[in-house]
């Protein structure tokens, strides 16, 4: 329910907004996109992490999960 019917890791999607909003309001392109790509990055290894670890214990039921929400922002990835 909430926003995990839409992704699946909302916190981790706040949290690069964050990012991208204090880079922003440094004025400097190369601060959007090094925090841009680092939390990219960052965020990806982990979510690999525990996506595996709550396939093992869910199985079928978190691959039905996945195929309907989106990983980090809608309708984008």
């Amino acid at each position: 329910s909430g926003l995990y019917r839409v992704i699946r890791h909302p916190a981790y999607t706040g949290s690069i907004l964050s990012l991208l909003g204090i880079a922003l309001a440094l004025r400097n392109i190369v601060s959007v996109c090094i925090a841009f790509i680092c939390s990219i990055v960052c965020y990806q290894i982990r979510i690999e992490i525990e996506e595996a670890a709550l396939q093992a214990w869910f199985k079928e039921e978190y691959s039905a999960y996945k195929r309907k929400t989106y990983r980090l922002f809608p309708y984008i990835y």
